[in-house]
Order: structure tokens, then sequence, then C-alpha cells
């Protein structure tokens, strides 16, 4: 059975229809997968919010060679909800720092820190556009505090 996303051709099959691959992983499971790899839950929300274009839609190129562009939405868009989500509610302030840590380790992490608070809140962008502003503000509360603690663990001036 094939996924279709358009008509086809008169020249033959429509490049747009994308045949079943025989142990081809679900597309959750697949994006799941790949999250996992990414060890701090901070870096996964990046990369998640780096798959969404300025217009709210999730693109994944690669993915969309197998799977149908609507579904690489709804799924990424899914993802990144419920990571975004575990950061929120499954998380503490401490593990969040923790986290925050990890995902430093990869940077320049007095750089990072030191910039983000200049420039507003730059890391509202990993906020999903289904967030309520509620969600949002809780967010923006905790992340200043966060930063605080962060800027007191990677001093400017060393």
């Amino acid at each position: 059975m094939s996924q279709r996303r358009s008509s086809t051709t008169s020249r033959g099959p429509s490049p747009d229809i994308i045949p079943d691959v025989p142990g081809r992983q679900p597309l959750p499971q697949l994006i799941e997968s790949t999250l996992v790899r990414i060890p701090s839950r901070f870096a996964r929300l990046l990369y998640l919010t780096r798959c969404c274009n300025d217009g709210g839609m999730y693109r994944h190129y690669g993915l969309e060679l197998v799977h149908a562009a609507a579904e690489v939405h709804r799924t990424l868009r899914q993802a990144h909800l419920d990571e975004w989500n575990r950061w929120q509610s499954e998380f503490t302030m401490e593990q969040q720092f923790l986290d925050l840590l990890d995902f430093l380790c990869e940077v320049d992490a007095r750089l990072v820190v030191h910039s983000w608070e200049p420039t507003g809140d730059p890391w509202d962008v990993v906020v999903p556009r289904a967030a309520s502003l509620a969600e949002r503000d809780l967010f923006r509360v905790n992340f200043r505090a966060l930063l605080t603690l962060l800027k007191a663990h990677f001093p400017a001036n060393t």
C-alpha cells in the first residue's frame, strides 16, 4: 500500500507517491529514536525548533523523502509539544539547571550565557507555537531564574 500525496502524472507514477518500504520504522518511533540520541532535553527542544519554519510548518527534508510532508509536520509538531511539556512539567528547576549545564558543555558556555539576556528572551524560540500565554510566561520566569544561576556558575570575567 502506498501513501498518496498528489495525483499521478501522464508520464507514469507521480514522484509524490511514497511506496511502503518493508521494515520502515513508523515516523513517531523514528523521531523518538533520533531525539534520544541528543543527551540534553534543551538541545532536543532546539533541534525540534529548527524544524519549524517562520510559517509554523515543521519540515524535515530527509524524513519527507519517505514520509508525507503533512505527516512529518504533525509528528514533529507533536514531538516538540511533548518534549516541551516534559521540560515544563516533569523536570524540577534543579533538573532543568543540570540539563542546561549538559547543553552548555557542547558550546562556549560563558559566551552563550552572557549573550542570552542582553538580546531579550532568545530562549523563547524553544516554546512551541501551540503553548498558551500562561505557559509561555511561566517558561520565561523560570528560564530567567535559571539564567541567573547560570551566570553565577559561568562568571563573565574569568
